[in-house]
């Protein structure tokens, strides 16, 4: 079991954030990562919003977002991404708006979404018949949806969120499973699947 202090452990450390890491093997679970953060921020607040680590926030997103969950706070809302090129340099915000390319990514759900944490707990969070990423944001949406609840792609001017350039990835092998009822057992979540936390306000422990 790995109790190493890594890089990200260290600027959650600047933050006086939690750092939490998973045990998995193979695939990168997605899923399961979003469940567990879901579990464990339950009862902090209202709505816990999951950011996709290629994404980049603008400084009003947030704001933008909290206008739509007052007035429908069940609702899960996405924020509409454009793409940064290859190359894009770091730069201040509205520079990099300005380099921002639009394609049109209206099913892209999951790159900041953000879940009420009542109706994640009633839809049992993501469904982890996904064990790789890719799609399983979009199931979740569509779940929602067939349960009557609002599912809302926010599309701002300016855009608030940039999806920063990568080498393509393919995640199509869940594409499939859209659709797909959730199997989460009762214990979807939990600490069964917590390898190790560690934040500045206590010592590293073993959950």
């Amino acid at each position: 079991m790995a109790t190493g202090y890594t890089p990200l452990a260290a600027v959650c450390a600047t933050m006086g954030a939690s750092y939490v890491r998973v045990m998995h093997e193979g695939n990168w679970p997605l899923a399961r990562l979003t469940n567990v953060a879901g579990r464990m921020l339950r009862g902090k607040a209202s709505h816990f919003v999951k950011l996709d680590v290629d994404g980049l926030l603008g400084p009003l997103a947030l704001r933008s977002v909290q206008k739509v969950v007052r007035d429908m706070p069940y609702s899960v809302v996405s924020l509409r991404p454009r793409r940064l090129p290859e190359g894009a340099p770091p730069a201040p915000w509205r520079y990099m708006v300005r380099l921002a390319e639009d394609h049109g990514d209206h099913r892209t759900w999951g790159m900041c979404m953000t879940h009420n944490f009542d109706a994640f707990e009633r839809l049992r969070g993501h469904g982890e018949d996904f064990d790789s990423w890719g799609f399983e944001d979009n199931n979740y949406v569509h779940r929602a949806s067939v349960r009557g609840y609002p599912t809302i792609m926010l599309d701002t001017d300016p855009p608030s969120l940039l999806h920063q350039w990568h080498l393509p990835v393919d995640g199509s092998e869940n594409e499939h499973l859209e659709t797909l009822e959730t199997s989460n057992s009762p214990l979807w979540g939990t600490m069964t699947v917590l390898e190790e936390t560690w934040s500045p306000r206590r010592s590293l422990r073993r959950m």
